[in-house]
């Protein structure tokens, strides 16, 4: 699933990718109750369990440990986005394509390039160039 906004000017971004067996939403919008302005898309053929917030929250009184397993869910979240936010913001386009090599290769199997180009923060002709250039230069990236 591809979690994606859309920018003043009609341009998509992709800010996140999920993969089989996550818990997908508009995590902001579920937990806060508020309107996201995040879209989501299926980028492969996918089967979804739907649950609305209401129901989802009677389960909770009904099942006091899935209060627990909705918390590590948010928390997990929580510190996905921080390391990308620290990996846009502290590494290079060509450090951000090494560590997507090293942690998450298979983003660069499943993922079209235009959406992966846009995770990266990069147009897909500097993607290309990416993909073709030889490998690491030493630098390390956080993780």
């Amino acid at each position: 699933i591809r979690f994606y906004y859309l920018t003043n000017d009609n341009q998509e971004t992709t800010c996140y990718l999920s993969f089989p067996n996550e818990f997908v939403t508009s995590k902001y919008s579920f937990f806060s109750k508020k309107p996201s302005k995040e879209a989501l898309k299926a980028i492969v053929d996918s089967e979804l369990y739907v649950i609305h917030r209401k129901d989802f929250e009677e389960l909770q009184k009904e099942i006091p440990e899935l209060y627990e397993i909705t918390n590590r869910i948010y928390d997990n979240f929580s510190n996905i986005l921080l390391k990308r936010i620290a990996l846009l913001q502290i590494n290079s386009a060509e450090e951000r394509y090494q560590y997507l090599q090293k942690y998450k290769p298979h983003l660069l199997q499943s993922v079209p390039l235009q959406y992966l180009a846009s995770y990266l923060g990069v147009t897909p002709q500097h993607l290309s160039r990416l993909r073709k250039a030889k490998s690491s230069n030493g630098k390390l990236f956080y993780h």
